[in-house]
């Protein structure tokens, strides 16, 4: 087994459990669950998303982006409305209020990341973004880590 790939995934891990508990306590902080983050999140790139954009994007099944975007909804940070041209689709907007709160937490990021950032020298950076994509596309092409480490057992 090759110790660089052990630690390096053991690192990768930390990190993501670190991103787990700041994502968790910026949620707390705005009286918001992990969900309706991750969606306010999501939600930032584009005017409007389909349901089932944002069931491809958070990888959340139909009842919980429901409950999710129920509770959105009833704080005024979203809007969902029907499709003009065929009535079965349903697209969901931010609202100035959302547009608003997802742009704080956009700059909530943004400060953590410059100071991550600042730790990093300037020559680092392109490959560390490099890995990043790699790992990300890597995911993106079927799970491939699963995959293989349940070839494993």
């Amino acid at each position: 087994m090759n110790p660089t790939a052990c630690e390096l995934y053991r690192l990768l891990a930390e990190l993501a459990s670190v991103f787990s508990r700041e994502e968790a306590r910026m949620a707390q902080e705005l009286g918001l669950s992990g969900g309706e983050l991750q969606c306010l999140c999501a939600m930032r790139g584009s005017p409007q998303y389909s349901i089932k954009d944002l069931t491809d994007i958070l990888h959340k099944g139909g009842s919980q982006l429901s409950r999710i975007l129920d509770a959105l909804e009833d704080r005024g940070l979203i809007a969902r409305s029907l499709s003009r041209k065929d009535r079965r689709y349903v697209y969901v907007i931010l609202t100035a209020e959302g547009t608003a709160l997802a742009q704080k937490i956009e700059e909530w990021e943004g400060k953590m990341f410059e100071r991550i950032l600042d730790l990093v020298p300037p020559e680092k950076i392109e490959d560390t973004k490099h890995f990043i994509r790699l790992f990300l596309q890597m995911n993106e092409q079927g799970d491939s880590i699963q995959k293989e480490s349940r070839s494993l057992t």
